[in-house]
């Protein structure tokens, strides 16, 4: 079961009133095992720490509870981890349609040689590979630095915390646990965390005017749509990367082709 609709379940349920305990076995998996330890006495925070949640995971139910707003919490890691999925699944389709597309320019490059009765050059199977493992290294790195996410998530954890009533100096400490890059020398939110400029000026202001929470709401939006621009333009020029790609292969088979050719019958005229 997908995250995002775990934690929304979660959030729906607290939503009506549901307890910790109950909705914890409805789920099964990791939450079936943080009860048992519940209900051997174990706080949620110990529980959860037993149980191998992810560290964000941990980190938010905990607060969740110690603010009593579990609920929020439960819907903001919901809007995370679909955001998260989104990533993952853009990855796949991108995966998909680049093996789909130079597995077509090596057919016809297999083709072009198969036709004419010639054995395949092994220097075009070391050119196809050679290609094919450039364009997943691309994809890899890609994914690797995931390039906008680690700001997001960033905000994310600040908006959170602050939602939750966590002081400016509990907000930093988490920012810290978690491993994430933060202004050590802020004195206050809006110069935590390296954003655009304007959209410090912003928070600034919204903090001076104590509506920093819905500001938070406000760079999170943009952030996610930035990002979420990002992954499409990624997958828009990967797509015709690999058409590229293909074209290559095939023009660099009809290279071969070509030269074989003349080669016979040059060979032939001697």
């Amino acid at each position: 079961m997908r995250k995002s609709l775990i934690y929304q379940s979660l959030a729906n349920g607290f939503s009506s009133g549901s307890s910790v305990a109950e909705l914890f076995l409805s789920i099964g998996g990791r939450f079936k095992k943080a009860v048992s330890f519940i209900e051997k006495g174990l706080s949620l925070e110990e529980a959860v720490a037993k149980s191998s949640f992810p560290v964000v995971e941990k980190v938010f139910l905990v607060l969740g509870e110690q603010t009593g707003r579990l609920e929020e919490i439960c819907k903001n890691l919901s809007d995370y981890y679909a955001l998260k999925e989104e990533f993952y699944s853009k990855v796949i389709s991108i995966f998909l349609k680049t093996v789909v597309i130079l597995l077509l320019g090596g057919f016809l490059a297999f083709l072009l040689f198969s036709t004419s009765g010639n054995p395949v050059p092994k220097s075009l199977g070391k050119f196809v590979l050679i290609l094919s493992s450039l364009w997943f290294i691309v994809l890899f790195l890609f994914v690797f630095f995931n390039p906008g996410f680690s700001k997001y998530l960033s905000v994310f954890i600040l908006k959170t915390a602050y939602s939750s009533g966590l002081s400016f100096l509990e907000s930093k400490t988490l920012l810290k646990d978690l491993g994430f890059f933060y202004n050590k020398k802020a004195e206050y939110f809006h110069q935590l965390i390296p954003l655009k400029k304007e959209y410090k000026i912003f928070l600034e202001s919204s903090e001076k005017s104590g509506t920093l929470e819905s500001a938070f709401d406000k760079v999170l939006g943009f952030l996610e749509s930035e990002y979420r621009r990002k992954i499409n333009n990624f997958e828009t020029m990967f797509f015709y990367a690999s058409i590229v790609g293909a074209a290559i292969i095939v023009f660099y088979s009809i290279y071969l082709f070509a030269a074989n050719s003349f080669s016979d019958i040059f060979d032939q005229l001697l």
